[in-house]
């Protein structure tokens, strides 16, 4: 079944028009960001914290360019900085002291690679009774002995030494740092894609956020948020997304290589009511159900990752050039759902719907599912084109892009 015979390009999502990465640009800034503020924060925490931020800082200081980028990259990270800069915006002096003592979690794994810790014990916040996370490593300890706040953390070369709540645990250097579950009896491993995406949703960031969303107040037209993380996600889970990465690189690979490169973690999640989104404040993050399908629907599960991955790419995009110079105020009927959106988030659908179009398109010939979604996926995307050009002017740089997505929908 032929679908159409057009050329349609390619909205790649690796470069802006003068050829700069994206991800790398928002990754500098945000270390930037980071080196900036933090010596300004000694004067507004306790002594102790003071000293603590000190000596992360110097380390952090120390690493590598590429690994700082990783390090403030990760999806936590993001939404720990986001909450140090509102602390610090509305001088909420006990929320900062508090959000402080995290900031070594963070660089503890990427500290223990270089060999960068000291040679004293440092200390770590606990987030659960013995739960000790080390953000953007696949895997956390769970400690025993005494119920305690915080743990202790030696690296000794070959060994790790960690004391919390009256026990001493010692742990292997090299298993933990492949993720092994031969490193400790208290690792516990998580799993990860082919590629080096973690999934996991267990985080007690993640599940407070997720109770957090279910506690807002329902959108007009829809039911109350139901999210709960998916616990435990076996091999069967990572197996499914595998194959529909594999699918976006077969199909697209320059759609996969994006995934990998924008996503750091999938966070997996019961709903009967939503199926995928991302969140700014987990940047790098995607969260998905089971909802719509099972995650064994390779062709829509592969859907779903380029979905919010493209949400991704265009919140990048957005702030390197607003894409639209000018558009409609306030909130407008959205063409997909019960509720008005504003503008932007016009933009957002119909880019989103415009590279789904291109992954059903070049599956179309050899699929029948792929060809009917498609058509329907262009329809969607169609109505969206309709809402911008009759409501908004684009930017120079907006006005390349509409007329990409003007030849994918064949306008």
């Amino acid at each position: 079944m032929s679908v159409t015979s057009h050329t349609a390009p390619d909205l790649l999502a690796v470069s802006d028009s003068a050829g700069h990465d994206l991800l790398d640009k928002y990754h500098d800034r945000l270390a930037a960001g980071v080196m900036r503020v933090l010596p300004k924060l000694l004067d507004r925490v306790s002594e102790r914290s003071a000293a603590s931020i000190d000596l992360w800082w110097e380390i952090f200081h120390q690493l590598p360019e590429e690994t700082q980028a990783s390090i403030v990259g990760g999806p936590l990270f993001s939404s720990w900085w986001a909450k140090v800069r509102t602390a610090v915006a509305t001088r909420r002096s006990g929320e900062l002291e508090d959000l402080m003592e995290h900031f070594g979690r963070f660089l503890c794994v990427a500290a223990i690679r270089q060999n960068a810790l000291p040679s004293r014990p440092v200390r770590l916040p606990l987030l659960g009774p013995g739960e000790l996370r080390l953000p953007g490593h696949p895997g956390h300890f769970i400690l025993p002995g005494e119920p305690t706040t915080h743990v202790t953390v030696t690296h000794e070369g070959a060994s790790i030494r960690l004391t919390a709540g009256g026990t001493t645990l010692d742990v292997d250097t090299d298993s933990f740092l492949a993720g092994r579950r031969e490193a400790s009896p208290a690792f516990r491993p998580h799993v990860v894609l082919r590629q080096g995406t973690e999934v996991d949703a267990t985080d007690p960031w993640l599940t407070r956020f997720m109770g957090s969303q279910n506690a807002k107040s329902a959108i007009p037209g829809y039911p109350q948020r139901d999210l709960a993380p998916l616990d435990p996600v076996d091999t069967a889970i990572r197996d499914c997304l595998d194959r529909a990465v594999d699918l976006l690189d077969d199909t697209c690979a320059a759609f996969a290589a994006e995934f990998r490169r924008h996503i750091a973690l999938v966070v997996p999640m019961r709903s009967r009511l939503v199926s995928t989104f991302t969140d700014t404040g987990f940047f790098g993050a995607l969260f998905m159900s089971e909802h719509i399908a099972p995650f064994s629907d390779t062709l829509i599960t592969a859907e779903h990752l380029l979905h919010e991955t493209s949400h991704h790419r265009l919140t990048l995009l957005l702030e390197q050039d607003p894409i639209m110079a000018d558009a409609a105020e306030g909130l407008v009927d959205s063409p997909w759902r019960e509720d008005p959106r504003p503008m932007h988030q016009i933009l957002h659908g119909t880019f989103v719907f415009a590279r789904i179009a291109q992954f059903h398109w070049r599956l179309a010939d050899r699929d029948e599912r792929a060809a009917r979604r498609y058509q329907e996926v262009l329809s969607d995307l169609r109505k969206g084109l309709d809402l911008l050009l009759a409501r908004t002017t684009p930017t120079p740089h907006g006005e390349l892009l509409y007329s990409e997505m003007c030849t994918i929908a064949e306008v």
